[in-house]
């Protein structure tokens, strides 16, 4: 084999692996239930570092959706659990509806829907406002129930500040709390 036909034998080669990999990874993204587009926030540590938590001052709420993904120019918030289910659980549609509005509130782009993926299926949740006004309701009802929710975030004590949750990633931490 001469030359220039080596070439071409290894630039086919080169042809048949990246085609390979590419449908490999085809393939690994429809397990994750992702759509296709550009993945913007990850909270599962497995694709990148999360920065911090999005946060809606006006309702109090506070988040990490699993998944923010670009597609054409809409967010769209992906939810993963780990069962197995024939409908959404009203529980999991309104977690994805907060991230809807987390990202909303975040990025002034309202999503149209959020993703909620299965292990068994994915559904596609339309974020309407009629959900969004269930949502507030819901927020607004747990808020009633324990009345210090209604207050401003608490950082005046170290213990809270330290068990909780977003202490890594918070700006308002108490310096002891790190």
């Amino acid at each position: 084999m001469n030359h220039p036909e080596l070439l071409i034998v290894l630039f086919i080669v080169l042809l048949i692996l990246a085609g390979a990999a590419y449908l490999l990874s085809r393939a690994s993204r429809r397990k994750t239930g992702l759509p296709e587009g550009r993945l913007l926030y990850s909270d599962t540590g497995a694709w990148m570092k999360v920065e911090k938590p999005y946060y809606d001052p006006e309702w109090g709420l506070a988040g990490k959706p699993d998944y923010v993904v670009e597609v054409k120019g809409v967010l769209v918030p992906v939810e993963v659990k780990s069962n197995n289910a024939d409908q959404p659980y009203d529980s999991h549609i309104m977690q994805l509806a907060a991230y809807c509005r987390l990202v909303h509130v975040t990025s002034g782009l309202r999503p149209p829907h959020g993703l909620i993926k299965y292990n068994n299926r994915v559904f596609e949740i339309e974020y309407t406002p009629t959900l969004e006004a269930s949502l507030k309701s819901l927020v607004g009802e747990v808020r009633s129930c324990d009345p210090l929710m209604d207050l401003a975030r608490s950082h005046n004590s170290v213990y809270r500040c330290r068990s909780c949750g977003y202490a890594r990633d918070c700006e308002q931490r108490l310096d002891t709390a790190r």
